[in-house]
């Protein structure tokens, strides 16, 4: 990503922050992405929802993007001893009036003690370093990460309420060391996040309710019947169903997001229910009869339903892999006449993937749900490719099938290293490896050719993955 420098300029009128510049008088901030012609439909009759959404902004990628950037700006000053600014941006060379000194050149009003000339200030030379030490000459010395917790909570400071409070309380229980209370909370500048931890914690307590479930039916089985197992999996299903949709985000076809972070995964916890009370009811009663399988698309429907209604991208994939068991199993007798045995799960993987693959480009070009897209493509390229590794022993078209996994392996590398999507890259450099290995083994009588083999390819692949992932990451 290129480096740039913002652009400060007077707000002027004719937006919300009029009330709080002009009539309360408050330092007021603005913040946009701008360039020239940007947003041409801006106040005219194109400028609708489904205009941005479409054309403008798909995704709303560019909102998230402002969001985050605002978020961050407003924590790190809440938290920060005094503001911190490059005035040199504030002050660039010509911009500095008598008319703007007080509210675009922080020089003004200068600390007692402090006499550096206006063209100083606006020429912008060695300003930053000039004034900072100004006015720490002018002032009590500020508090350092040395000196004790007591100390510096009285010295005037502008930190969250709530964060310090925080601060306090976590050491005075010990958890933090007085120099960890003053200076911990930025690490190098960083404001720390968990999110991710969360999340994986989330997910683990998911399987275990799930792995809990499975040990309860099999362990319980003849003491309680399966009538009242039935009804205690769809109890808690419905339970999980309800809470989930209580707490989702407003529908859009649009990326939307929940306030609460266990929604995704509470929400996967009921379809998990219900797809396991469904099964269940299945292998007591057998209300289906020879159409058992069908039961599996029951299931991937309303998965599908939730994750669209609550815009999981998690419920998603288990939508899709519900989908493509339903195909594996469900292979009909006409399919079993051209393909015997593993033959008609290939060809369903195949064809299961590829519409997946199409129903990710669907989604982009019509703006409906175009964040899911790399879910459909994900999976639909893994089913091809394992569809295809699937064959590389099969005794009649091996070869076939392995010159098949290399060129689509290659082909699929090379339009993602051109399209910047690493996940992709790396599923098929990998499935052009194993099929050009396959290939040049079956080929070598020598055990000692294939270990050689093996030993230097493999640090070329692991190489080469790390070289396209760091060229991909540096691409604007």
């Amino acid at each position: 990503m290129q480096s740039f420098r913002p652009e400060l300029a007077a707000l002027g009128s004719g937006a919300d922050f009029v009330a709080f510049q002009d009539h309360l008088g408050l330092p007021t901030l603005s913040v946009e992405f701008d360039f020239p012609g940007s947003y041409g439909t801006y106040h005219s009759n194109h400028d609708t929802r489904r205009y941005f959404e479409r054309f403008a902004g798909p995704g709303f990628r560019r909102g998230e993007t402002l969001a985050r950037v605002l978020g961050l700006t407003v924590m790190r000053l809440a938290e920060a001893p005094r503001a911190s600014a490059g005035t040199g941006t504030w002050c660039t060379a010509g911009t500095c009036t008598r008319s703007m000194t007080a509210s675009r050149c922080p020089a003004w009003p200068r600390p007692s003690g402090c006499a550096i000339p206006l063209a100083s200030a606006a020429s912008g030379n060695g300003w930053d370093r000039r004034w900072r030490g100004c006015v720490a000459r002018s002032r009590p010395r500020q508090r350092s990460p040395e000196i004790p917790l007591r100390q510096a909570r009285r010295m005037p400071v502008t930190m969250n309420p709530d964060v310090a409070a925080a601060v306090d309380r976590l050491s005075a229980d010990g958890v933090l060391t007085p120099r960890q209370a003053v200076v911990g909370r930025e690490a190098r500048g960083l404001l720390l996040s968990v999110r991710a931890e969360l999340r994986l914690l989330h997910y683990g307590g998911v399987l275990a309710v799930m792995a809990g479930v499975g040990v309860l039916v099999q362990e319980n089985l003849d003491r309680i019947g399966p009538v009242v197992i039935a009804s205690c999996l769809s109890s808690a299903a419905a339970a999980a169903l309800v809470w989930a949709l209580r707490h989702a985000p407003p529908f859009s076809w649009g990326e939307s997001f929940s306030t609460h972070l266990a929604f995704d995964y509470i929400l996967l916890l009921g379809v998990l229910l219900t797809g396991a009370a469904l099964a269940y009811v299945e292998v007591q009663f057998t209300p289906l009869g020879a159409a058992w399988r069908h039961h599996l698309l029951l299931v991937a429907a309303v998965a599908a339903a939730l994750a669209v209604r609550g815009d999981s991208r998690v419920v998603a994939t288990l939508a899709l892999t519900t989908f493509a068991a339903w195909r594996g199993v469900s292979a009909s007798p006409l399919e079993r006449a051209f393909w015997t045995g593993d033959g008609a799960v290939r060809a369903n993987a195949m064809a299961t993937g590829l519409l997946f693959v199409i129903l990710g480009r669907v989604l982009v070009w019509t703006s409906r749900k175009a964040h899911f897209e790399p879910v459909g493509t994900y999976l639909g390229w893994l089913l091809i490719l394992g569809a295809i590794l699937s064959g590389i022993d099969a005794p009649d078209a091996k070869t076939a099938f392995r010159a098949g996994l290399f060129v689509v392996g290659g082909g699929l590398a090379v339009l993602a290293y051109r399209a910047g999507r690493f996940p992709l890259f790396g599923m098929g450099l990998v499935a052009a490896y194993v099929g050009l290995s396959a290939l040049v083994v079956s080929g070598a009588h020598d055990a000692a050719l294939a270990y050689l083999w093996f030993a230097g390819t493999g640090i070329a692949v692991l190489a080469g993955l790390l070289v396209a992932h760091n060229t991909m990451r540096r691409r604007p």
